[in-house]
């Protein structure tokens, strides 16, 4: 009689990319995911456009190409979601949407850095935003400088009028209503002037209220999303932790021996 065919059930991660980023940037913290699971997936979507407003896409790329095709390739793995930024937090709101109940329980886990929150109305938001993200390799020339300035400094002050009259998709307020997973992780810094930090610790307050198992890690300095290489160590502690208890005791079911707890 042939033996039974053993599925496989180890954990599928994704990481969700902050705009214009690549994804050789996340190489350290995808080998630190790979201590548990080989199926680690890194995508960067385009929610936004070059000049920082909704792109109008829904994420149907992420969703309907990789995730679905995925756990439907393995219905019994346990699921953990890491995003930067609202770019990557978007693409999850998009996706919670098209989940069904079922698929939404296979999600363990979710790890927000610099997200959800609201961008800042403040004009600096956006000329951060433009000059001080990836890629910087550009913007190391005074050209590009001296070329770009005259065109974003007014866009920027168009932008804070329209974030100030809600004319800028801000989904993170209608994200607070859903019955998110239980194990969470939020990252951000203290000063990022990108996404407001009381929006973000405002939000993980919520999903605390809301029954959720929240930490909140704030770094006093360093810039968006950039921790997890310039605190690297203590990025990995915290989120090393933060796999541990999605993963729990029962990471592989028959697949247990191969995990790395």
């Amino acid at each position: 009689m042939d033996k039974p065919r053993c599925e496989d059930c180890s954990p599928i991660v994704f990481i969700l990319g902050f705009l214009n980023s690549k994804e050789f940037h996340y190489a350290t913290l995808k080998k630190l995911y790979e201590k548990y699971t080989n199926d680690v997936t890194v995508h960067v979507p385009k929610l936004y456009n070059q000049h920082f407003w909704p792109s109008g896409d829904k994420g149907n790329l992420f969703i309907d190409e990789i995730y679905l095709p995925k756990i439907k390739e393995k219905p019994n793995s346990p699921v953990i979601i890491h995003m930067f930024s609202q770019n990557g937090g978007f693409q999850f709101y998009y996706l919670w949407l098209k989940l069904t109940e079922a698929q939404k329980k296979q999600i363990k886990g979710i790890a927000f850095d610099g997200s959800p929150g609201l961008f800042s109305s403040c004009p600096s938001c956006y000329i951060n935003a433009r000059f001080f993200m990836l890629p910087k390799e550009e913007k190391t020339s005074l050209n590009y400088w001296f070329y770009h300035l005259p065109t974003h400094i007014p866009r920027s002050i168009l932008y804070s009028i329209l974030i100030q009259f809600g004319f800028f998709d801000q989904y993170s307020a209608r994200m607070e209503n859903f019955d998110l997973p239980k194990n969470q992780l939020f990252l951000h810094s203290k000063i990022d002037r990108l996404v407001k930090p009381h929006c973000m610790k405002a939000f993980a307050q919520k999903q605390f209220e809301n029954g959720k198992s929240v930490e909140l890690k704030q770094f006093d300095e360093g810039i968006h999303c950039m921790h997890f290489l310039t605190h690297k160590r203590e990025y990995h502690t915290t989120t090393d932790a933060f796999i541990r208890r999605c993963l729990g005791d029962d990471v592989y079911n028959c697949h247990r021996a191969k995990a790395k707890l």
